[in-house]
């Protein structure tokens, strides 16, 4: 059997029940179905997020490409 601490535990350094455990420096909770779910959400409305941004961001580059490739060649008929 393993510790109750260590079965809330991510890490895999597990100790048996018969060891009495009042801290662990190396405990990181688990998180419950529903946290991880969520975090799951988070996840993926971030990558959304992300790949939105980089939608913009090619179009604002293709636009600033664009104007100044006009611009050139309007500055290149007045001369």
């Amino acid at each position: 059997m393993i510790n109750k601490l260590c079965k809330a535990c991510i890490k895999t350094c597990k100790q048996s029940d018969s060891a009495k455990i009042v801290n662990c420096p190396k405990f990181k909770k688990k998180p419950s179905d529903k946290e991880f779910h969520e975090m799951i959400n988070e996840l993926e409305n971030s990558e959304n997020k992300a790949k939105k941004l980089q939608k913009n961001v090619r179009e604002l580059i293709h636009r600033a490409l664009s104007r100044n490739s006009f611009e050139s060649d309007d500055s290149e008929e007045k001369k």
